[in-house]
């Protein structure tokens, strides 16, 4: 990523102009991005029409979600047929809701609330989506009466999830969990990520609503964010941060036989990864030392070693995230 083309896709909205952007690409030249603008307190959607997506359709799908702390997660199944899963903020009653796409701009949608929080907050929703009818999405609710945290998974049962069933994976804990990622090899194996009480863990699920599932540790330290991406049930990529980049490369179904590499110095602020192959996976992150957005090239299946080329310092300055 030495070379690259940077393209403003939103601009002159006000000095707050956008937060928490998320990207999904179901095509080099049809890349989809759901964000909050904040001086409107709205959701919306890029949708991208060529590789740097200089030309492209903008479009407001919730008009007042008063700017929602966390990030939107999108997950595309093809250029029409988008899903969306945030938190709306608006009112005295929070929710955590479900956009469904229609077409390529979102412009036609179904909009599908999954849960209310009275008083509490869903924290950095995730979605994978098996097929259109079956999506997937991991979030956090947290008490702030009773600073309690419950960790859910929703099995959506049609396209715009209002049939669903919800599984607690963790009732009650006192410990924080704030992100999560989540992977789909097949409706009924999901691999979930999180961090909670210092450990990073994975949960292997054994059926579609997740009731039932392995749970192994993964590595040890606060984990600021965690990311996964699977080939086979048995070959899952993880990287999370946890005062260095670290990656996994999981070597069985619940990754207790693993590689765990070490990858550059200072915390990850954010992550994400995504690979192309088992031997080429690509790592982007956001280091506090240098504020800087940095990218990992892995040469091999366990990222090790990483050549100084491997990392590119300045793909682009940004702001501490």
């Amino acid at each position: 990523c030495s070379a690259k083309t940077v393209t403003t896709v939103a601009s002159g909205l006000g000095t707050d102009c956008c937060s928490s952007p998320y990207v999904f690409c179901p095509a080099a030249d049809d890349c989809k991005i759901a964000y909050h603008y904040a001086a409107g307190d709205d959701l919306r959607f890029i949708d991208c029409n060529n590789a740097t997506c200089s030309s492209a359709a903008t479009t407001t799908i919730d008009s007042d979600t008063a700017l929602s702390s966390t990030r939107p997660n999108i997950y595309c199944l093809s250029g029409i047929d988008c899903k969306i899963v945030y938190k709306d903020d608006a009112g005295t009653s929070k929710a955590l809701k479900f956009v469904d796409c229609n077409n390529s701009s979102c412009s036609s949608n179904a909009i599908t609330t999954l849960r209310t929080f009275d008083g509490s907050a869903s924290i950095w929703p995730e979605i994978y989506c098996v097929t259109s009818a079956d999506c997937k999405i991991t979030f956090v609710e947290y008490d702030f009466t009773l600073s309690r945290y419950d960790f859910y998974f929703i099995d959506c049962d049609n396209e715009d999830c209002s049939t669903k069933t919800i599984t607690r994976l963790i009732n009650d804990s006192s410990d924080s969990i704030l992100y999560s990622s989540i992977f789909c090899v097949a409706s009924d194996d999901c691999k979930i990520v999180y961090s909670i009480a210092g450990s990073v863990m994975m949960v292997d699920c054994d059926n579609t609503a997740c009731s039932s599932g392995t749970t192994t540790p993964i590595g040890t330290g606060a984990a600021v964010r965690e990311s996964i991406y699977c080939f086979s049930s048995s070959d899952c990529k993880i990287a999370y941060g946890d005062g260095s980049l670290t990656f996994v490369d999981c070597e069985n179904e619940t990754c207790s036989a693993k590689n765990i590499t070490t990858i550059g110095s200072g915390s990850p602020d954010d992550l994400a990864l995504y690979c192309v192959t088992a031997t080429d996976c690509k790592i982007a992150y956001n280091n506090s030392l240098d504020d800087f957005l940095k990218f990992v090239d892995c040469d091999n299946a366990t990222c090790t070693p990483v050549a100084p080329g491997d990392i590119t310092g300045e793909i682009e300055s940004v702001d501490p995230l």
